[in-house]
C-alpha cells in the first residue's frame, strides 16, 4: 500500500481532451488542419444539432456516405445516449458518449467512444459543437479476448501492436509483451521488476491516475504521460489502465495498454507554432501579436510601450533585386530587433514590412534607449554586411496607466513610424 500512498499529492495535469478542445478553438485555420489530418472522425454541428461540417475519417468511421450525414439532426436519432449528449453541449457543457452505436445512414453498427464539446461566439453564446469520435472497437476486441482464457490472452498480448503491461500495487512491472518492452527500448525480461517511478518523468501525476482507478473501481483512459527510453530519449506515451484482482476480488495491481504517440504529439505542437509564428522570420504572427495586446489591456504591466518598424524600400529591393534580397532584408531586421530587446518583451511581424513589438513594464525614457540601441544594431549590421543595406523607420509610443487602451497605443507608434518615413524620404526627394 506505500505506492498507493505515494499516489497522492501528484500535480493536476491537462487532460489530452481538453487540450485538443483547447487547439480546436484556438483558431479556424488550426481547427481546419486538425480536421484534415486527424485519425479522429470529427465533425461540427449548430445550435440545432444539424451536422454540417466532417472530416473522411468520420464518414469512414460510420461507413456512411457525405451526402447522407451532411445536414443530419442529431437531436432526431433513435440513440438517446447521442441525443443527450448534444442536448448537454447546447447547454455549453462538455459531455461524452460511449456504447455501441447504431449508424442511422448505414444501418452499421459501431463501438465508439465520442467527445462532446459546445462552440461558443463573441457574446459567450453556444453557436453548435464539435465531436471527437473514435472507434473502440478493436480495443473492446481485445479485451473481451483476454478474458476467454489464459491460451488466448498470451496469443493476444504476444501480437498486438499496443504495448501491455502489469503492475503491483508498489509500482513495480510484473508483466508486459514484447510491444510494451520494445516501444522503451527493452527486452520483456528486463522491463519486469522496473518500477514507473524511474520510467515516468512526472510519476505524481501517473499515480494519482492509477489513485483514481483504485478508488473507483472505473478504468482510466487516454492518459498521457512522459516517460523514459532505454537510451534516455523522452518519449509521450498515451495509456489506458484498470484494476486487477485475485481470485478472491481483492485489488493485487493495475494492467492497461499504452502506445507511442510522440510523433502525433510533436505534430500537434508543429501546427500550434505555425499557427502563431511567422514561417519567414520565427517571429510571432499577427494573429499572436493581437492575442497579446488584448491580454494585456488593463493588465497590471503598465506602463506599457509599443514600438512600430517598417522595412524602408523593401518594395524597390524586390522589383531590382528579386523577393529573396527581400526576404534577406527583413530577415536582417528581424533579427537586429531581436538582439535590442529584453527577454520579456515581445516582437511580431505585423504586415509585409511591418513588425511591431510591446514592451510590458516599460516606460518612455527607456522605451526610448531601446530604440536607440536597435539603431546601433542596424548601424552595426550595415558596416558588417557587403549587400544591400537596411534601413527602417520606427515609431513609438507609452500607454502609462491602465486607462489608456492600447489599441491607441499601437496607433499611435504607427503614426510615428510612418512620419518618420515620410520625414526621410521628403529629404531625400523619394517618392517611394
Amino acid at each position: 500500500m506505500k505506492f498507493i500512498k505515494s499516489m497522492v499529492g501528484g500535480r493536476k495535469k491537462e487532460t489530452e481532451k481538453d487540450r485538443i478542445i483547447k487547439q480546436l478553438r484556438e483558431s479556424e485555420e488550426r481547427y481546419r488542419l486538425i480536421m484534415e489530418y486527424s485519425p479522429l472522425g470529427v465533425f461540427h454541428y449548430d445550435d440545432k444539432g444539424v451536422i454540417k461540417t466532417f472530416n473522411k475519417a468520420f464518414v469512414k468511421l460510420l461507413g456512411s456516405r457525405e451526402e447522407l450525414l451532411k445536414g443530419l439532426n442529431m437531436l432526431e436519432l433513435p440513440d438517446q445516449g447521442i441525443v443527450e449528449a448534444v442536448k448537454g453541449t447546447l447547454k455549453g457543457l462538455l459531455t461524452d458518449y460511449k456504447g455501441e452505436y447504431l449508424s442511422v445512414t448505414s444501418g452499421k453498427k459501431i463501438p465508439v467512444r465520442v467527445l462532446f464539446a459546445p462552440l461558443f461566439d463573441e457574446n459567450n453564446e453556444v453557436t453548435g459543437g464539435v465531436g471527437l469520435a473514435e472507434d473502440i472497437s478493436e480495443r473492446i476486441k481485445a479485451e473481451k479476448e483476454l478474458k476467454e482464457s489464459e491460451e488466448k490472452y498470451r496469443e493476444v498480448l504476444a501480437t498486438i501492436e499496443d504495448g501491455y503491461y502489469e503492475v503491483d500495487l508498489n509500482g513495480k512491472i510484473t508483466a508486459c509483451n514484447r510491444a510494451a518492452a520494445r516501444m522503451l527500448g527493452y527486452e520483456t525480461d528486463q522491463l519486469i521488476g522496473i518500477s514507473y517511478i524511474t520510467l515516468c518523468k512526472d510519476s505524481g501525476y501517473l499515480f494519482k491516475k492509477f489513485n483514481e482507478a483504485f478508488k473507483t473501481g472505473e478504468a482510466q483512459f487516454s492518459i498521457s504521460a512522459d516517460m523514459y527510453h532505454k537510451n534516455g530519449e523522452l518519449l509521450c506515451v498515451e495509456l489506458s489502465l484498470s484494476l486487477t484482482r485475485d481470485k478472491d476480488g481483492r485489488i493485487i495491481g493495475f494492467r492497461g495498454l499504452g502506445r507511442d504517440i510522440t510523433e502525433r504529439v510533436l505534430y500537434e505542437k508543429q501546427l500550434r507554432y505555425l499557427s502563431f509564428h511567422d514561417q519567414l522570420t520565427g517571429l510571432y504572427n499577427r494573429l499572436y501579436f493581437e492575442n497579446e495586446l488584448a491580454r494585456l489591456n488593463n493588465s497590471r504591466e503598465y506602463p506599457i510601450s509599443i514600438i512600430a518598424i517598417d522595412v524602408d524600400d523593401l518594395k524597390v529591393v524586390n522589383d531590382s533585386s528579386g523577393h529573396a534580397a527581400g526576404d534577406e532584408l527583413l530577415k536582417a531586421c528581424a533579427g537586429a530587433v531581436k538582439n535590442s530587446l529584453r527577454n520579456s518583451d515581445l516582437l511580431a511581424r505585423h504586415g509585409g514590412d511591418e513588425f511591431v513589438a510591446i514592451l510590458p513594464g516599460t516606460d518612455y525614457t527607456t522605451c526610448s534607449e531601446i530604440v536607440k540601441r536597435i539603431s546601433m544594431h542596424i548601424e552595426t549590421l550595415n558596416h558588417l554586411k557587403t549587400s544591400t543595406p537596411l534601413s527602417i523607420s520606427i515609431g513609438f509610443a507609452t500607454a502609462a496607466a491602465q486607462e489608456n487602451d492600447l489599441s491607441k497605443t499601437l496607433k499611435e507608434a504607427d503614426d510615428l513610424m510612418y512620419r518618420h518615413k515620410f520625414s526621410k524620404d521628403a529629404c531625400s526627394g523619394s517618392n517611394n
